[in-house]
């Protein structure tokens, strides 16, 4: 286990870092017809929000509940090449889209970091009978 916790620091490192830093969004297609696209809230969410990337992705589930209540990304209405790639060019060719979309992810940053987490965990921790 020791070493597979190693081998993704060095992916994180070596691979994940230089990619994202030089990504101006990230893509998540899922295929909203399964369930657990609803109920579940992806690491790229997470990943989006940590990296300030805009995210383009599907209006289904936690991810697009996130994403439209923040106005943190472009939310494609169904997944097929015409809307993603009109999804694309209207992320890179409106610049004030841009901009605001990457100062509210700088804004979730502080809503989703470690701090606020742990803080958010004990209440509810400390909350139980």
């Amino acid at each position: 286990m020791r070493s597979l916790k190693y081998l993704l620091l060095f992916f994180l490192v070596t691979v994940a870092t230089p990619v994202f830093s030089a990504s101006n969004a990230l893509i998540y297609l899922m295929d909203p017809s399964h369930p657990y696209i609803k109920y579940n809230s992806p690491n790229n969410l997470y990943l989006s929000i940590a990296w300030g990337l805009p995210m383009i992705t599907v209006n289904e589930g936690e991810i697009g509940l996130t994403l439209s209540m923040d106005e943190s990304g472009i939310l494609l209405e169904e997944i097929d090449v015409k809307n993603t790639v009109n999804g694309i060019i209207r992320l890179l060719n409106d610049k004030d889209l841009y901009s605001r979309i990457v100062m509210n992810l700088q804004k979730l940053q502080a809503e989703y970091s470690w701090k606020m987490a742990s803080a958010n965990l004990s209440r509810v921790y400390f909350s139980l009978d």
